[in-house]
């Protein structure tokens, strides 16, 4: 799941209109660092991972998860339940993005 937490990670900037190199800065780390995250390249540090909580107020890992997880990998008792939390948790994102625009 390295590169879909990428991918997240760009989907989540562009959606609050964040260059690379702001959110570099917001987060502490190069542009190059934060341009190879997004592009599969690098993988995240748990200290960036929770830097991304702090200065957006998201789950990375979750968001990825919601994002590109794929429901059928859990137990079969766990997928209704797994695929509505997937619902919500894109409509607080979209709602997040509607509210800041």
């Amino acid at each position: 799941m390295s590169a879909e937490l990428g991918k997240a990670a760009k989907q989540l900037r562009e959606q609050r209109e964040l260059t690379q190199v702001v959110l570099a800065e917001r987060l502490e780390i190069s542009q190059v660092h934060l341009s190879n995250f997004e592009n599969g390249k690098s993988r995240p540090s748990l200290e960036l991972i929770a830097k991304y909580k702090e200065v957006l107020g998201v789950d990375l890992n979750m968001f990825a998860w919601c994002l590109f997880g794929d429901v059928t990998d859990l137990p079969k008792r766990m997928q209704n339940s797994a695929k509505r939390f997937q619902a919500s948790w894109k409509k607080v994102m979209e709602s997040r993005h509607t509210h800041e625009s």
